[in-house]
């Protein structure tokens, strides 16, 4: 939505933008992947760095509990 306010800068790389560009643009942040195939460029620069962290944190999260819990359950089996 701010995307379509020039001053808040644009997607590099998005011939025609739709929907669909805008989703994969922000899993591709999300994930921290980062291509580099669509390049955020002036203000919005500052909604992606923290998406990214954002992403990090929750994947990281996620991935930490679901070890936690595997392991929980590992240790009632055994007793």
């Amino acid at each position: 939505m701010l995307l379509r306010d020039p001053a808040f800068g644009s997607l590099q790389g998005i011939a025609d933008p739709s929907i669909v560009d805008y989703g994969y643009f922000s899993a591709v942040v999300f994930t921290t992947l980062g291509l580099g195939d669509i390049v955020p460029h002036g203000a919005v620069r500052i909604l992606v760095g923290p998406q990214s962290l954002l992403g990090f944190v929750l994947i990281t999260w996620s991935a930490s509990f679901a070890f936690i819990e595997m392991q929980r359950y590992w240790n009632d089996r055994r007793d």
